[in-house]
C-alpha cells in the first residue's frame, strides 16, 4: 500500500509515499512510483535503544530530484570552496513502528 501524507501541497514539496510492511524482521524491498527500488535486509530496523523492531512499520520516501524541489524544501548543498554541488537528486527515508520513530540497526545498512 502507498500513500501520500496529509498536508502535502501539490507543486510545494515533493510527494511523500508512504509503505505499509507487515513484517519489518524480514528482508524486503519497496520501490517508489519515480522508479526508486530500496532493498532492506532482515532485521534492518531498531528502536531508540536498539531493541530489533518485529511486525508492522511504515517507510516513508520523499525524493528530491530537481531544483525546484531543492529550493522549494529548502535544502543547498555547496563544496567547502562554497561552489555549489550538482545534484542527480537525493531522498529522504523515514520509518515508524507505530507513533515511535525507528531506526536501522547497528551493523545494518539498505540498498539504493
Amino acid at each position: 500500500m502507498v500513500w501520500t501524507l496529509p498536508g502535502y501541497t501539490a507543486g510545494r514539496f515533493p510527494k511523500i509515499e508512504v509503505f505499509e510492511i507487515g513484517h519489518a524482521e524480514r528482508a524486503f524491498e519497496i520501490k517508489t512510483q519515480s522508479g526508486i527500488a530500496l532493498k532492506f535486509p532482515e532485521n534492518a530496523f531498531s528502536d531508540a535503544l536498539g531493541n530489533p523492531i518485529l511486525g508492522k512499520i511504515q517507510v516513508s520516501v520523499q525524493h528530491f530530484q530537481s531544483k525546484v524541489d531543492f529550493a522549494s524544501a529548502g535544502l543547498t548543498s555547496s563544496a567547502t570552496d562554497g561552489q555549489a554541488l550538482e545534484s542527480g537528486g537525493m531522498i529522504d527515508v523515514n520509518a515508524k513502528s507505530g507513533n515511535a520513530d525507528i531506526r536501522i540497526a547497528d551493523g545494518k545498512s539498505f540498498k539504493i
